[in-house]
């Protein structure tokens, strides 16, 4: 039973366990209600996933950066914050070893299907290790015919002129974005809209493109001068993006989304260098 209290939004704090960035699946226990996005204090749903200001000083110029996090309780008693913290903790490192006990037992008999499982579908080394099974098997099975593969997916294939069998299947996604086939299914296994959205931006846009550019756009004065940060709202694609992930979770709002769109932009979250990313040349956004 939630120990919310009636005292005001000032006297409370939330409990948040969050799925995104470098701190995903860790708990901080006083996260201040306004910092969190879209959250009603006097009538507050929880457990839910909200977009959260990252308020770890110092602040950057262009203002907190927002991460994705599941708000699971909200109280004015920070030591029983603290404590539910802390138990949470210790049942997910136990789950983690049981799982692992349970892994080793059955290596020998368990599929492949259930190994991938036991990874997180949306971390950097499972996105890695696609790519690079996806190029083996394109690189092994080249002088061969994949017509049978094909023609079951036909109904959702975009159309392709290389005579040369792809390296991979290409999925439609609305009306002007394709993806590889493996992006798809990671983007519609994901656990939190922001694990969607993630691998289908990068397929939708190149690495330049999301590191100069805003989800709605931004203008600021730099140095006297006028400086404008692209919008990658205005295009089909993100248009495309956004109805997918609606689909999973229709209670998000824009401004989240929107929110969950920017804590993937700039430099920082576009400087790893083993995820693919579209090139720029075959970038054909249709506004």
């Amino acid at each position: 039973m939630p120990r919310s209290s009636n005292k005001t939004p000032e006297d409370r704090h939330a409990l948040v366990k969050w799925t995104e960035g470098v701190h995903a699946g860790m708990y901080t226990h006083n996260v201040a209600l306004d910092w969190i996005h879209d959250f009603d204090a006097t009538s507050p749903r929880y457990p839910e996933t909200y977009a959260i200001d990252w308020r770890v000083p110092p602040k950057p110029r262009s203002g907190w950066p927002v991460i994705e996090g599941l708000v699971l309780d909200i109280s004015s008693d920070l030591e029983y914050l603290k404590s539910k913290a802390d138990q949470l903790t210790k049942k997910d490192q136990q789950r983690l070893n049981s799982s692992g006990r349970n892994d080793n037992e059955d290596a020998g008999s368990s599929s492949s299907e259930r190994d991938s499982n036991l990874m997180d579908v949306n971390s950097e080394a499972f996105i890695a290790l696609v790519a690079r099974l996806s190029k083996s098997h394109a690189n092994q099975s080249t002088g061969s015919s994949s017509s049978s593969r094909s023609s079951s997916f036909s109904n959702r294939s975009c159309s392709n002129e290389s005579t040369s069998p792809p390296p991979q299947q290409k999925v439609s996604v609305g009306k002007s974005l394709c993806v590889d086939k493996t992006v798809y299914t990671l983007a519609l296994n994901a656990g939190s809209p922001g694990r969607m959205v993630r691998p289908l931006l990068r397929q939708a846009f190149s690495r330049r493109r999301l590191i100069a550019s805003t989800y709605a756009g931004q203008k600021r004065m730099v140095d006297g001068n006028l400086r404008v940060k692209p919008s990658l709202k205005k295009y089909q694609k993100m248009a495309d993006i956004h109805s997918f992930v609606l689909r999973k979770y229709p209670y998000l709002s824009q401004s989240n989304f929107g929110a969950i769109v920017n804590s993937f932009l700039g430099e920082k979250p576009n400087a790893i260098q083993n995820i693919e990313y579209v090139e720029d040349s075959s970038e054909s956004e249709s506004e």
